[in-house]
């Protein structure tokens, strides 16, 4: 399976404008292989993400070509959301179930992709730019199980340099990318969701209490700004602090950038 030879060029083109996109909008070095681009099936190449894949989707203009996107393992993700946001790092040793304010700059990358990706390619080939249409989320295990959703079976795959360190990254197809097209492909017309589960709030196990202090001095500091929550009234993104993993939490902030 190959690229289309009449789009190759312009399919590396957009690919690496769109690596720069992502590049330019955080502080540190970001780039992309142009000499690994290549296709590979799908389902391997999910696999080898790791157990939780983040991914960003959106319909093609033309309901024939099906639905648009990316993928990445969630680490490699949540490096260039934390970047885009100026969100600083989460201290050593603290386990996180990141959401929240990341999801947030999982959106951003999309609409950085969604972007270059019409400047680039066709205008037959263009992507919906509705944020109603468009659909970024965390998948668990979206590689040790079927897609839930038709998406094409083979995907264009390009290693992406996040600070030095090589980390894969995948774009779905469509029909029209590909030389010689799967005839067995029904494209969906609209995206649906793959992970059907709330999204989460930014939940913390802090055993010894150095995340509160860290937390502490970053609201101190004004990187962070936190006010209390009502719950069910919250309508930003959530940090739920726990002083034992499983026991109901203590507190329950709200947290926004500053």
């Amino acid at each position: 399976m190959r690229p289309s030879p009449d789009l190759r060029d312009a399919i590396t083109e957009t690919v690496t404008r769109i690596g720069e996109a992502w590049s330019s909008a955080v502080p540190f070095p970001c780039r992309i292989e142009p000499a690994t681009l290549c296709v590979q099936e799908r389902d391997p190449f999910l696999r080898s993400l790791g157990s939780t894949t983040c991914v960003g989707r959106s319909p093609f203009a033309d309901p024939l070509l099906g639905i648009a996107g990316w993928v990445l393992g969630e680490g490699a993700t949540d490096r260039l959301a934390r970047g885009l946001l100026d969100l600083p790092p989460p201290p050593p040793g603290v386990t996180s179930d990141l959401g929240g304010p990341l999801e947030r700059g999982m959106e951003l990358l999309h609409q950085l992709f969604v972007e270059h990706w019409n400047r680039c390619l066709p205008a037959a080939l263009r992507i919906r730019e509705e944020a109603s249409t468009a659909l970024t989320e965390r998948v668990k295990g979206l590689g040790n199980r079927s897609v839930p959703t038709p998406a094409y079976p083979w995907m264009l795959t390009v290693e992406l340099e996040i600070s030095g360190r090589p980390c894969p990254w995948g774009i779905f197809l469509a029909p029209a990318l590909v030389e010689t097209p799967v005839e067995s492909f029904s494209p969906a017309s609209r995206v649906v969701s793959w992970s059907h589960e709330n999204r989460p709030s930014v939940a913390f196990v802090d055993g010894d209490g150095s995340l509160v202090r860290w937390l502490m001095g970053e609201i101190r500091s004004g990187r962070l700004i936190a006010r209390r929550s009502c719950g069910a009234e919250a309508t930003a993104p959530t940090l739920v602090l726990k002083g034992t993993e499983g026991l109901p939490p203590d507190d329950v902030l709200v947290i926004e950038t500053a």
